[in-house]
């Protein structure tokens, strides 16, 4: 959702992309744009448990923050040694 809001200034017709940096640095934004034109979002805000108020206070906050820092971090669950890595660094040491 918050995809096709950036892509199409939905929120209040602000320039969330910098149009510039996406012709000359990335691919595929053509595909996206056709993709979430048909999307269903009201079984997508469904599917995520929340209300749309939740949806667009937390939209509305990072698109007014100067900086963010966003970090997806899935690293030790990926791990090759995941199953044996993972409940020690959760749980703390057990010696």
């Amino acid at each position: 959702m918050w995809n096709h809001w950036i892509l199409s200034g939905h929120r209040d017709g602000a320039a969330y992309l910098d149009h510039d940096f996406v012709a000359e640095r990335t691919g595929g934004f053509d595909d996206l744009d056709q993709h979430l034109a048909v999307t269903d979002t009201d079984a997508l805000i469904q599917a995520t448990g929340l209300d749309l108020s939740a949806i667009t206070e937390a939209f509305d906050l990072i698109t007014s923050s100067k900086r963010m820092i966003i970090c997806w971090a899935m690293g030790i669950t990926q791990h090759l040694n995941a199953v044996e890595t993972s409940p020690p660094s959760s749980t703390g040491p057990t010696w």
